[in-house]
């Protein structure tokens, strides 16, 4: 006899958990869809704010990786220039001694 009495209690359960898990959400009021609809927006609103602060940091540090090449270069051209300077007028001091 228990047997066939859990039988129709886990029956029970089973009905209960389906129509949780089924029904409720086809019959979820106008007001919680509104709300579930606001969520989903807020939270790709906040995911696009993201990907653009990310593409911000990643605008940034580009920009820090060409001023340092350029300012690497100006002083490569300015030793060279100072080098080239130097060499011109090392014959003329050697010259005068």
């Amino acid at each position: 006899m228990q047997s066939s009495n859990q039988g129709v209690h886990l029956g029970s359960n089973l009905r209960q958990e389906m129509s949780e898990q089924i029904c409720l959400p086809l019959c979820l009021s106008p007001q919680r869809k509104k709300e579930r609809k606001k969520e989903e927006e807020e939270e790709e609103e906040e995911e696009e704010e993201e990907e653009e602060e990310e593409e911000e940091e990643e605008e940034e540090e580009e920009e820090k990786g060409e001023k340092k090449e350029w300012e690497e270069d100006k002083v490569k051209r300015v030793n060279s220039a100072a080098s080239v300077c130097l060499s011109d007028q090392i014959p003329a001091v050697l010259s005068t001694c």
